[in-house]
This record gives C-alpha cells, sequence and structure tokens, in this order.
C-alpha cells in the first residue's frame, strides 16, 4: 500500500465547542425611559457637553445656558429686600415708639394706625421681594439642564451660542 505523508497544517485538534444560532430581525427598537429635554430659562447656550450616542449619567449636565443675566436679576433682587427689610425695620421701631406715646396718651389713634398699616405693608412687601429672590434663585438653577437618568443621547438640538427660550 502506498504511504500518505500528512503535512503538519493539516492537522487539527477537535475539541467540544457550544454552537449557537441567531436570528436577524428588522425593524424599529424603542427605548424602556425616553425624555425629551426643553430649557426651563431663556438664554444663550454657552456648552453643551454631549452628542448623539453619548453615554450619559443621572444628574450630569448636558446643557449650561449663560447665567450673566440671571445673576444679575437674583442680585437686583436681593438688594431689593434687603432694602426693604431695613424699611420694615425703621418702621417696626417707629411703631413701636408710636404705641409708647399712645398708651400715654400722647399719639392720636390714626398716628397709630398709619403706623400699624405701614408695618403691615413692608411685611407683605417684603414676603412677596422673597419669593422673587427664590424664584431668581430657581432660574439660576435651571440654567443647568440636567440628565433625568442615565441613558445614551439620541438627538441634540441646541448648539453653543445658540439662543434658547422656555420650553
Amino acid at each position: 500500500e502506498p504511504v500518505m505523508q500528512i503535512n503538519a497544517t493539516e492537522v487539527t485538534t477537535i475539541e467540544p465547542q457550544l454552537l449557537t444560532q441567531s436570528v436577524r430581525v428588522s425593524g424599529p427598537i424603542s427605548p424602556l425611559r425616553q425624555a425629551a429635554l426643553t430649557a426651563l430659562v431663556g438664554g444663550v447656550v454657552e456648552t453643551v457637553t454631549f452628542r448623539p450616542g453619548d453615554r450619559v449619567g443621572e444628574g450630569e449636565v448636558l446643557v449650561q445656558i449663560d447665567t450673566r443675566n440671571l445673576k444679575i436679576q437674583l442680585d437686583q433682587q436681593r438688594n431689593t429686600a434687603e432694602a426693604t427689610r431695613a424699611q420694615l425695620t425703621l418702621a417696626e421701631s417707629q411703631l413701636e415708639r408710636t404705641l409708647a406715646l399712645s398708651d400715654r396718651g400722647l399719639s392720636t389713634s390714626s398716628g397709630l394706625e398709619q403706623a400699624e398699616s405701614n408695618v403691615a405693608a413692608l411685611r407683605a412687601n417684603l414676603a412677596a421681594l422673597e419669593g422673587q429672590v427664590t424664584a431668581a434663585e430657581a432660574a439660576l438653577e435651571d440654567a443647568a439642564v440636567n440628565a433625568p437618568f442615565s441613558g445614551i443621547v439620541a438627538a441634540r438640538s441646541a448648539e453653543p451660542g445658540q439662543a434658547v427660550s422656555p420650553g
């Protein structure tokens, strides 16, 4: 019988192997969660820190809107509230003096009523101004658009330098 010679490249070792079967399917896919984010305040976009396809973590800043005007508004609101607080302090001390004079019969009831009315009006005004300070602080915080949850960015509709409005 003829002798056959086998080359080393013609020899292989057979090992057990897991066979898998895959099926290709075409069609649309939908995420489990998705969110279309919008600006809560108006202004010029300073930075956009992502691109479509990027992974982002919950709370991560995605878009930063310029805060210069918002900081100016906040400072104005705080200063106005502080000035009203000073006026209220003065009005309260005047009311105390008017009450003392009224107790001794040295002040008219109309003077007392006017002092009480002035204090009440300044207290109400200060409460309204403090509400405006709180709103200005919230607007400053809202200048950053944050990721509501971890995920992958699907689209980007804002660019640095672009003016955006709320919503």
